[in-house]
């Protein structure tokens, strides 16, 4: 008998039911106060029988409402005394009116769960309705009844594995002799590790980021650390390369209720080495790059600087947009040019490019139609119009001098076993679209390299938007669209798993949620709920979340239905950005001074 338990509330017209929607149950909660920490998104477990045999269900509390004992919609009394099995006792020692009122809480019951030969549970979906005397109560966490299931078993949580946080109670973690109860994701075991993390400004989303990647780095598969790159829109990934300056998040609320084993040194120790990838620009703040420069070298990483080359763009589709010509015959010339130089092994350059159109309009000085290399016959006035969309590509490609003499890619500074900061900051919309380009086709190139790469893109709805962006029109979007497609299918059987992140998921192209089987969902706008997807009851809850706390959904590690999960922020450095692009500037003028 369970000692602590609500009673069944349901009767012949309104019982208990099984649906195409779910299995659902209402429970009458006891008048002793003895669950009180029960809560919206809670776990139960259900104790029921059948065929003269115990079973149990378990399920997540999804609506609970308050009734007075006069006005019940249900044919039973309510007031049952303590210690009372039937759902009919008597209404005893009223006296006159008062206002007393009785809690019922809705169950959607997702398991059952049966004992195998070994003594361990095996779940199964619930496909008959629970009886009129079944009892409800919130589990342990890890019960001293070996015949009464914990939420261990129930949640079917594992052993091992990447921490992403505490299973709560309500607003709180929940606490028994002392032991919280980790959520791990078991990611060596997972068939599919793509993740989808959704949360808005202030959520705590980067901060999870960073506590992930340190989960990730401290984790052997296959006998080897995974490789993190980190792609930086903000500069707050940029912390972790500057702990002289930046400390950890202190504590607060629930946070302080769980204990760090490990200190800010003892992490970075465990992320390490380090690298920033810093793309150089004709656009950014040069100041301020230097400054990142300055500091992060300062603090022994290492800073490679890398930038966009003609010769690595695949197809003139992915630039047309860049040449801001409406001729088509001006990207069709381009295209020639380009193959007859691929084709003889020629590096394609801007300079190349110029040198070749301007040579072909002086071959022949009276010739009304030049020809290409490839034989093809356009008016001279569409070769000036390529002229005049190459002097726009200047500005984005063919301006880092050591990048355009290296005849590897830029972007081979990226197979680095350690953790990688690739800053995008800086960049315009249009740079980033084509550095976001460049990183999927590099990924997708080097997908057979050894060992396994997770790769974070925070604000991926920048990168993988769902409608083109004003820089993308052209094949650019569609090219990126389905290179990452193909990255997220394939990449993940040779090792290229995915963590994308970002604040407005209704911006983000539906193919990201729909690769991604671990979905996280912190702090978020109701209206973003449906792109995020989560349903309505979810979606309220998390619009209130606080910072750290969250709905986690994740098959592949046995976790099929929303939990909510409690994540205390990690010892590693993070700093307001307000606060931090201050201290990094005081930071290198004191380097200067030195």
């Amino acid at each position: 008998m369970i000692e602590k338990y609500a009673q069944n509330y349901s009767d012949l017209n309104h019982p208990s039911h099984v649906s195409g929607a779910g299995a659902y149950a209402e429970y009458i909660l006891p008048e002793d106060n003895s669950l009180s920490d029960l809560s919206l998104g809670s776990t139960v477990i259900i104790r029921d029988s059948r065929d003269e045999k115990i079973v149990w269900m378990a399920g997540t509390v999804i609506e609970i409402r308050s009734l007075s004992p006069f006005l019940a919609d249900r044919d039973v009394m309510l007031y049952n005394r303590a210690g009372s099995d039937t759902a009919n006792s008597i209404l005893r020692d009223i006296s006159g009116p008062h206002s007393e009122q009785r809690l019922v809480a809705k169950v959607k019951l997702d398991i059952e769960l049966e004992k195998d030969d070994n003594g361990n549970y095996i779940q199964s979906p619930t496909q008959r309705p629970a009886s009129s005397w079944s009892q409800m109560t919130t589990p342990s966490i890890s019960s001293e009844d070996d015949n009464i299931p914990s939420m261990i078993d129930i949640l079917g949580l594992k052993e091992k594995g990447v921490e992403v946080g505490f299973i709560g109670a309500g607003n709180n973690p929940r606490e028994e002799q002392g032991e919280f109860l980790p959520y791990l994701l078991d990611i060596a075991n997972l068939d599919n590790r793509h993740m989808f993390v959704v949360g808005e400004s202030g959520s705590g989303k980067t901060v999870l980021l960073k506590k992930l990647a340190l989960g990730l780095r401290a984790t052997e598969i296959d006998g080897a650390k995974p490789r993190v790159i980190m792609t930086d829109v903000q500069g707050d990934l940029l912390q972790l390369m500057m702990s002289n300056i930046i400390g950890s998040i202190p504590s607060k609320g629930w946070q302080n209720r769980i204990k760090q084993n490990s200190s800010i040194q003892d992490s970075l120790d465990e992320m390490g080495p380090f690298q920033l990838i810093l793309p150089i620009s004709k656009h950014g703040d040069k100041k301020m790059l230097a400054s990142i420069k300055e500091v992060v070298e300062n603090n022994g990483h290492t800073v490679n600087e890398v930038g966009l080359r003609l010769q690595d763009v695949e197809n003139v589709a992915e630039i047309e947009y860049l040449l801001r010509l409406s001729s088509e015959q001006a990207a069709t010339v381009l295209d020639d040019e380009m193959e007859a130089m691929k084709s003889n092994d020629v590096p394609v350059t801007l300079d190349r490019l110029e040198g070749k159109i301007k040579s072909i309009l002086n071959r022949d000085p009276e010739e009304k139609q030049p020809a290409t290399s490839s034989g093809t016959k356009f008016y001279k006035s569409t070769f000036l119009a390529t002229l005049r969309g190459l002097r726009h590509l200047r500005d984005i490609f063919d301006h880092h001098e050591p990048s355009l003499r290296t005849h590897l890619n830029p972007l081979n500074c990226l197979n680095f076993r350690g953790t990688s900061v690739f800053f995008l900051e800086h960049l315009d919309p249009e740079e980033r679209l084509m550095w976001g380009m460049q990183l999927v086709k590099w990924l997708y190139e080097n997908k057979r390299e050894k060992g396994q790469f997770f790769v974070f893109i925070d604000e991926a709805h920048q990168l993988i938007p769902a409608k083109p962006p004003s820089a993308g029109k052209g094949g650019t979007f569609p090219r990126l669209r389905d290179n990452f497609e193909k990255l997220s299918r394939e990449g993940r059987k040779f090792g290229i798993n995915l963590i994308l992140g970002t604040q407005s998921p209704r911006d983000l192209h539906e193919i990201v949620p729909q690769q991604c089987p671990t979905k996280i969902v912190m702090k978020i706008d109701k209206s973003n709920a449906r792109s995020a997807q989560i349903e309505e009851g979810e979606a309220r809850i998390a619009s209130r979340f606080g910072q750290g706390q969250m709905y986690l959904k994740s098959p592949f590690n046995g976790t099929s239905e929303w939990i909510r999960v409690h994540s205390p922020a990690p010892p590693l450095p993070h700093e307001s950005m307000t606060n931090f692009w201050t201290k990094l500037d005081d930071e290198a003028k004191r380097i200067i001074l030195q």
